[in-house]
């Protein structure tokens, strides 16, 4: 009988986790309190002068020699919209800069938001699909996840471990979860 209910406790608690981990979370609306602020050394480049930018590689960006030297001052954080030059946009903080023939070279790190911006409430909500997960790692053997190509919507996990409960006591769990 205490092996029964044991089993059925542990089968209950993967049940219920793998369950909720699938399950969609609500959000709430913003306030007009939770309006972002830029911090004071965020620059964000024009249309204009994000598309001048002549390169842009992991620990620079450069710029020709007009552009207003305001942007690359040390410190600064620059932002950008995706252009031809940087498709997925800039969050970068500047390091140094240097004249070379009729560019600018700017040296920059990278930047994360909190260096941005000093107020920020960020909501992202995306559906989530089986091929965009690019590497997976179960924290307990036996459990391996499977990627569902009719429909990238489902996750799909097999399960066969084998949990040694104690006094010659052996709980098998196997089989499929769905969600």
């Amino acid at each position: 009988m205490k092996h029964r209910l044991l089993f059925l406790s542990v089968a209950a608690l993967l049940i219920a986790f793998f369950t909720l981990s699938c399950s969609k979370k609500t959000t709430e609306p913003l306030s007009p309190d939770d309006e972002p602020i830029k911090a004071e050394e965020t620059v964000v480049l024009s249309t204009a002068t994000a598309n001048s930018i002549i390169d842009v590689s992991e620990n620079q960006i450069i710029f020709p020699s007009g552009t207003d030297s305001s942007i690359y001052q040390a410190g600064n954080v620059i932002t950008a919209a995706p252009t031809t030059a940087a498709p997925h946009g800039l969050l970068r903080k500047v390091v140094s800069h240097s004249t070379q023939g009729n560019q600018v070279v700017v040296n920059t790190a990278i930047a994360r938001l909190e260096d941005a911006f000093d107020q920020l409430d960020l909501s992202i909500t995306q559906n989530l699909k089986t091929s965009d997960i690019e590497t997976s790692r179960a924290l307990i053997d036996g459990i391996i996840f499977k990627e569902d190509t009719k429909n990238p919507y489902n996750f799909s996990y097999t399960i066969d471990e084998d949990f040694d409960l104690g006094s010659n006591i052996i709980l098998n769990i196997d089989g499929e979860l769905t969600c």
